[in-house]
């Protein structure tokens, strides 16, 4: 039970980190004189989708290692979208580029309105898996890029996701310009509570969780390696 505790608080983390953001924003468009009802609009709407995903962790997360829970079909492209929704403000304060690339299209997200410009039918990559347990492992190799990012001191920060159709499969690539991960503890980073971070800076459960959706539940790859610029994942997923 503290395990899972621990698991929870961690998916927690983020979304009440961009609670928090939209709270500040309230306060500054107020002083500016910004907040109308649009404004609002766009604010409550934001918060409930954040809130109804923390709601669904604690289904998620009740029913983890069920047998009996029922895979469905879902596109990969629109829980990509969602999952970079949920924290491209977090990503973005750290003045950090978040680019989204499939097919021959390549949008980076500037704002709320950027992910109006994806069009999930063109993705063509439907897979049969857990839609939620999918977009929080997506969500952990983000923080995860982000986290690389800051902690490498680079200057223009950009993280990268891919999405290719080869074939029967379907691969996410999610690659930053962090810097890579030290070659000595590379193959150590999906253990469980292995943490390269200072201490009570990182738990060690997310990529442990994401290892297990992905590959236990969804019976899909991750893969790991370094490039010139930093860290590059790749998920890896049989087609429905």
């Amino acid at each position: 039970m503290g395990e899972m505790l621990g698991n929870i608080a961690h998916q927690w983390r983020q979304p009440l980190n961009g609670l928090s953001l939209i709270v500040q924003n309230i306060e500054d468009a107020y002083d500016f004189n910004e907040l109308n009802k649009e404004s609002i609009h766009q604010t409550v709407k934001k918060s409930m989708e954040l809130i109804l995903f923390m709601s669904n962790t604690i289904d998620d997360f009740r029913n983890f290692f069920r047998e009996d829970r029922e895979m469905v079909v879902f596109n990969v492209l629109g829980l990509v979208r969602d999952s970079l929704h949920l924290v491209h403000m977090q990503i973005m304060k750290h003045k950090i580029t978040l680019v989204l690339q499939y097919g021959d299209n390549r949008c980076q997200v500037e704002s709320s309105e950027s992910f109006q410009e994806i069009n999930i039918q063109e993705g063509k990559c439907n897979v049969m898996g857990y839609p939620n347990e999918f977009k929080q492992a997506i969500l952990n190799f983000l923080i995860n890029s982000r986290d690389a990012i800051l902690t490498s001191g680079v200057v223009k920060g950009e993280i990268i996701v891919g999405l290719e159709k080869v074939h029967d499969s379907c691969s996410i690539i999610i690659e930053d310009n962090g810097g890579g991960i030290d070659p000595g503890i590379i193959e150590k980073i999906f253990d469980p509570y292995f943490s390269s971070k200072d201490e009570g800076q990182g738990t060690g459960i997310g990529l442990y969780m994401s290892k297990i959706i992905i590959e236990e539940h969804m019976n899909g790859k991750i893969t790991v390696e370094n490039t010139d610029r930093g860290a590059k994942f790749t998920i890896t997923l049989k087609l429905a």
